[in-house]
């Protein structure tokens, strides 16, 4: 290619617009917790693909952690070759599909994205391109072209054993890489089932189970064994595994369980008082994915909650909360999480809704109505006063 066709083609690339990615409409996805965006069709995605413009220095492989060959896998699915898209995504990345759902993206491979701050003709600015979508859409595809994960060669026995303690991400992805080199690898699990954050942490509606639960059917069938509800230390201890089971290597890859501390009066011994963490979890899981110390129903605790979002809620809520009340003052979208969490698993007997000035209150209502069946009370309201009890608020 010349170099003037090589700018023509590029000047062709940069007109192309970038493609919308389909997703729920909002009338059906404020009724499910599955995935909001639906992915690319495979005409959509080729589009898609055609706006790179393989630029030499490759600045979108630089921002990558993993240093992903970005340019090369779209090239591929422009050419209509998904499994070598695929192929060149797995030589650097284990979890191309989730990845491409849960890495933020805007700041690293697509924030670098020429595409996003080319000059064009015209002075018009385009999206970077959607390299996050693209990366999942065809590893979606491959799973889906062959029934499940590719299995890959594996190498002869090597006689070694591995103890990977934790099933997480980087418990998994070492298990994977130390399985195909021929070594016998074991994870021991706290919980009753595999995945760690993949599992505990990532709601449904950003990457759906399905996919964690095929990468685990995968794992096991390349000879990668599990160990569930088992704890190391108070179980079995480092020491054990080295010298009573044989295993000659260990991984530790536990993650980082311990939260942040906001360091207030009360926060460490005063009863009932959780971490985000525990709260995410309750609300992603079911009862028989938790450990036997987390299937507690927070119903059971009996307590009282007032919420309060917004700048005068939040006002109102510090200066007007009721004795005996528990208080939390949340953002929108906390109050709206959390919420719709606890109705997903009837943790109220009831809802009280007030006002109609929010957009948070209408939609609860409905959550209230659809996922817990619940008693709701609307009372409708303009912009509340700063400064009334709240008990004046409902009259």
């Amino acid at each position: 290619m010349t170099s003037n066709e090589r700018t023509d083609d590029v000047q062709e690339r940069l007109a192309i617009s970038r493609q919308s990615v389909p997703k729920q409409v909002p009338e059906d996805r404020v009724l499910n917790f599955e995935e909001t965006y639906l992915g690319f069709d495979l005409d959509g995605a080729i589009i898609e693909a055609a706006r790179c413009i393989d630029c030499p220095s490759a600045p979108c492989m630089q921002a990558c952690p993993v240093g992903n060959d970005i340019p090369t896998a779209l090239k591929q699915l422009e050419a209509g070759d998904l499994d070598g898209a695929a192929a060149t995504f797995r030589e650097t990345s284990t979890l191309p599909d989730m990845c491409g759902r849960l890495c933020p993206q805007e700041s690293l491979c697509e924030g670098d994205c020429v595409i996003g701050f080319a000059i064009r003709p015209n002075n018009a600015k385009e999206p970077p391109v959607a390299i996050g979508r693209l990366e999942a859409f065809i590893a979606d595809e491959q799973r889906s072209l062959h029934g499940g994960y590719p299995l890959p060669d594996v190498a002869p026995k090597t006689g070694l054993s591995v103890a990977i303690i934790g099933s997480g991400p980087a418990g998994i992805t070492v298990a994977e890489e130390l399985q195909k080199r021929g070594h016998d690898c074991t994870i021991y699990e706290a919980w009753p089932e595999a995945g760690g954050v993949l599992l505990y942490g990532i709601p449904n509606f950003k990457m759906r189970k399905s996919i964690l639960e095929a990468k685990i059917a995968f794992l096991k069938a390349i000879g990668v064994k599990f160990v569930f509800n088992t704890r190391i230390g108070p179980d079995i201890s480092i020491e054990e595994l080295h010298d009573k089971r044989g295993f000659d290597a260990i991984f530790v890859g536990i993650g980082a369980w311990i939260g942040g501390k906001l360091d207030v009066d009360g926060e460490s011994h005063l009863e009932n008082v959780y971490m985000a963490t525990d709260f995410l979890v309750r609300g992603n899981l079911e009862d028989h994915q938790l450990p036997e110390h987390l299937r507690q129903a927070l119903r059971d605790i009996g307590s009282v909650g007032q919420v309060a979002g917004g700048v005068p809620a939040m006002c109102d809520g510090v200066t007007q909360g009721e004795p005996g009340m528990e208080l939390a003052i949340a953002s929108r979208e906390v109050i709206a999480m959390s919420t719709a969490v606890a109705l997903s698993h009837n943790l109220f007997d009831g809802a009280l809704l007030l006002g109609i000035c929010d957009k948070i209150v209408p939609g609860l209502l409905i959550g209230a109505l659809r996922f817990g069946h619940l008693p709701a009370v609307f009372v409708p309201a303009g912009p509340m006063p700063s400064g009334l009890a709240n008990k004046d608020k409902a009259a």
